[in-house]
């Protein structure tokens, strides 16, 4: 059976033992049937009953058979976990292959102790660590001092025993461990250095030879000298520790600097001057007041402390403009050098000249104070300007509002006047046409020749076509 067994993957059908439903375990075949089963499984239903459980034939233990060798190698290939997964081996194998790795190799499989009066069991990976400290194992005592101790444990107590017999291997004496340590310390034979090997003396040999070679050492005539030396030398380690210590505390509080000069570039913006960005920032100041020549940097530039000072210029160099003097934060009057050369500029817009239009010598506080009170009174006077600017608008308004009502006036005149114009003409040509109605005849007083262009006058009496004419006053005001 191969309930003992957990496979890893699912197992063939054809591979199953139809009585206790796993993979076939040292199957055999029937002679009669030809049904395969496990050996175990096969046994235990014929001692019940002498039938195949298949098919209920007459089925003995005489009727069996190994199976096929090609059915034994597929089960036996079959993946199974170690049965001692469960203790924590999570080992995996052929199932052919599992009783070597529980027997031999698997840590968790349980084996007995070494020792012959323990009969505990063990985790084969715990098995050297019991055996070391198995209370059943032998207590001996040691031969030197007689004391009790473990089996295991005798050889190295006997290598450390104070009663065990050593021998000084400068002498030949034999001796206890307790008394070699005294003994190496006046042993005669025993090669020690010259007490002047720290100072560089090279000489070693055997102690009774050391009082002869103490004469005749060079050393030993300056150990004053060597004395004092080494108090010189102590006391200057401990000033160049104490000056470590100070270098770094101001290499800390340079790098807090950097740090602050950074952020106040970056708060700075285009107030910020770089030495780049004028034409002697970048240049060395001499102090005529010092006979020694000195670089005076930016405050802003930090690396420029430690670099090393040029050579002194002639006094006779022009002088530094106003706005490097409060940059750099000496007189005006400080003599300035230029480069030795213009750098290069790429582009057009690099050699553009800054144009400030403040005081600058200032602090940064009061040119804002100073842009603050400008900008308050430009805002007052904008806002005057614009109040005289609607007084005059205002003004000049009103007054084309009266040129406009005098210009309609006048034109309202003359309106009237064309308008008185008209109707007399039309009055004069309404009496024209009746003088000329009367002269004409016995057409009636209201009566009127027609008369057509481009054609023959006719030869009948003229046609009189009576009209009615009306006359209509119409006044309208456009303005």
């Amino acid at each position: 059976m191969s309930a003992s067994y957990t496979y890893t993957e699912n197992v063939n059908t054809n591979l199953i033992c139809c009585i206790c439903r796993a993979p076939f375990v040292d199957p055999v075949t029937t002679t009669t049937c030809a049904h395969t089963f496990c050996l175990e499984c096969i046994h235990t239903a014929l001692s019940i009953s002498s039938q195949c459980p298949v098919d209920r034939s007459r089925l003995t233990v005489h009727d069996l058979r190994g199976a096929n060798p090609l059915l034994r190698n597929l089960v036996d290939e079959l993946v199974v976990e170690c049965p001692n997964r469960q203790s924590g081996c999570n080992e995996t194998s052929q199932r052919q292959l599992v009783g070597i790795h529980v027997r031999d190799s698997c840590p968790y499989t349980k084996v007995p102790c070494s020792h012959p009066n323990c009969n505990q069991r063990v985790y084969r990976k715990d098995a050297r660590l019991h055996s070391e400290t198995c209370p059943a194992q032998g207590i001996l005592a040691c031969p030197d001092c007689k004391v009790d101790c473990l089996a295991n444990e005798l050889e190295a107590h006997r290598r450390l025993c104070a009663l065990e017999e050593v021998t000084c291997n400068a002498c030949g004496v034999i001796m206890i461990r307790a008394e070699l340590a005294p003994h190496t310390d006046i042993c005669p034979l025993v090669a020690v250095p010259c007490e002047q090997a720290a100072n560089g003396c090279p000489w070693s040999g055997a102690r009774h030879h050391l009082l002869d070679h103490v004469s005749t050492c060079p050393y030993e005539a300056i150990k004053g000298f060597f004395a004092t030396h080494t108090v010189k030398v102590a006391s200057l380690e401990d000033e160049n520790a104490a000056l470590r210590r100070q270098v770094g505390e101001l290499e800390g509080q340079l790098r807090c600097v950097a740090a602050d000069v950074h952020a106040t570039r970056v708060s700075l913006g285009p107030w910020f001057r770089s030495d780049a960005s004028t034409s002697s920032a970048a240049s060395p100041v001499v102090s005529p007041n010092t006979s020694t020549a000195a670089t005076v940097s930016s405050p802003v530039s930090l690396a420029s402390d430690l670099a090393p000072s040029p050579p002194p210029r002639p006094d006779g160099a022009r002088r530094i403009s106003a706005l490097n003097a409060a940059l750099l934060g000496v007189s005006s009057d400080a003599p300035y050098v230029p480069p030795d050369a213009e750098p290069a500029f790429e582009y057009d817009h690099h050699r553009a000249l800054p144009a400030p239009t403040i005081n600058i010598n200032t602090s940064l506080e009061g040119a804002l104070t100073s842009l603050r009170n400008s900008v308050v009174a430009l805002a007052g006077s904008l806002d005057s300007s614009s109040r005289r600017h609607d007084v005059t608008l205002m003004t000049e308004t009103l007054r084309m509002h009266e040129e406009v009502q005098s210009l309609r006036a006048i034109v309202h005149g003359l309106r009237m006047q064309v308008h008185q114009l008209m109707m007399e003409r039309s009055q004069m040509g309404l009496y024209a046409a009746r003088s000329g109605a009367a002269g004409a005849g016995d057409g009636g007083p209201w009566s009127t020749r027609a008369e057509y262009l481009n054609e023959q006058s006719s030869t009948g009496p003229p046609m009189m076509v009576p009209l009615t004419t009306t006359v209509r006053r119409t006044t309208e005001n456009k303005l």
